[in-house]
């Protein structure tokens, strides 16, 4: 019985915290578990696996596969080792993705639409055209000593 229940209180636990993306368990969950039996730790594995949204996780892995690495990284380190080396890993993680962004921006070149003052993506629209001897580029970060070489490098 006690097993059912502490079964019932991780997946309504975990199913809260997978809804923001933080998983955590019970403070008294890790005592429960290492001085509980094989078969206490073996109930709070399969928890911790029948909790994953596998569509939320697929769309997820569509959409930003970064995102996806930083969530499911979390979640393992959470389920195999602690809530606080899952939180410190997903926000290492998170800190280095925000620093390759913003040292290496998305850029575009932009084109001249006919019979109009409008630049647009020459990539999006074919019809756009360079105007001749000047480069204009949309960057999609703030420009910096970080990301001015690889600006002068790319264009």
């Amino acid at each position: 019985m006690k097993s059912l229940q502490f079964l019932m209180a991780a997946i309504r636990k975990l199913a809260f915290d997978y809804v923001f993306c933080i998983l955590k368990r019970e403070r008294c969950g890790r005592k429960v578990i290492t001085r509980g039996s094989n078969r206490d730790t073996e109930t709070h594995s399969r928890a911790l696996l029948v909790v994953i949204d596998y569509e939320a996780a697929i769309h997820l892995w569509k959409v930003d596969k970064f995102d996806f690495v930083v969530c499911i990284s979390a979640y393992i380190d959470v389920v195999f080792g602690s809530t606080e080396i899952g939180l410190v890993l997903a926000v290492a993680i998170s800190v280095i993705r925000v620093l390759l962004f913003v040292a290496r921006p998305s850029t575009c070149v932009q084109g001249n639409l006919p019979n109009s003052m409008v630049c647009r993506n020459v990539e999006q629209y074919p019809n756009a055209s360079n105007v001749p001897g000047i480069l204009i580029l949309e960057i999609d970060a703030p420009i910096y000593f970080a990301n001015t070489n690889y600006l002068r490098e790319r264009y």
